[in-house]
């Protein structure tokens, strides 16, 4: 994600919007850094053409948590 903020940071700043992260301490995620930064690149730029086609300036939030998923197996 910080990959792609910095990349994204100029069309950030000359479109007057700022990117607020509550992201605290997340675990280490498996996958190509290349198609994961490709993921977070679009849904930023979507988000500031999303707020230049409404007020033109704003506020870009990202927040994450860790979900803890319980599996259940039923007994034969």
């Amino acid at each position: 994600m910080e990959d792609a903020l910095t990349l994204i940071a100029h069309p950030l700043r000359k479109g007057n919007v700022r990117v607020v992260k509550d992201v605290g301490g997340l675990p280490a995620v498996y996958g190509s850094a290349n198609s994961l930064k490709l993921v977070w690149m679009n849904l930023l730029l979507n988000a500031l053409d999303a707020i230049h086609a409404r007020a033109g300036e704003g506020e870009i939030h990202i927040e994450a948590l860790t979900v803890i998923a319980a599996r259940s197996f039923a007994s034969r």
